[in-house]
Parts: C-alpha cells; structure tokens; sequence
C-alpha cells in the first residue's frame, strides 16, 4: 500500500484552511495563479481571497486527506475499519 505524499502546495492549501489561516492560504498564489472551483474561475490573490471567504475557510471548511497507510496494519484490516 503506498505513502500518502502531497506536493508541497496541496499539503500548505489543506494546513492553511484547517487552521483557518487565510493569509497563509492567499499567501501560496502567485500573482498569475488560476483556482477553478467547478467551471469557475478565479484568477490571481486577490480574486482566490474573496474565493477563499465565501467558499473556502469562510465556510469553515476542513479537510482531511485519505488514510492511505498505517504502521502495524494491512490493507485487509483497513478495510475493516
């Protein structure tokens, strides 16, 4: 079963919105950066933070990444759980 590794810029996106930490979260976007939120587009900081309080940490939202491996166990235990 492998490792769960997200890039850098994934792992800073769900650490910044689970700590409700919207400077960091604008912060990671470059000035020519495109967040595409399900056809929409928002382009650059400043568009992405008006994004962020109406659908992101503004909605409180938290993510949680999949549980892709666990010391001790197997993949069939998992499956258990």
């Amino acid at each position: 079963m492998p490792d769960l590794t997200l890039p850098a810029a994934i792992a800073t996106f769900i650490s910044a919105t689970n700590a409700a930490d919207s400077d960091q979260f604008v912060a990671q976007f470059t000035t020519d950066a495109v967040l595409n939120d399900w056809g929409t587009e928002y382009h650059g900081p400043t568009e992405i933070a008006k994004w962020n309080q109406t659908d992101n940490i503004g909605k409180q939202s938290h993510y949680q990444p999949p549980l892709t491996k666990v010391r001790g166990l197997r993949e069939q235990h998992l499956k258990m759980l």
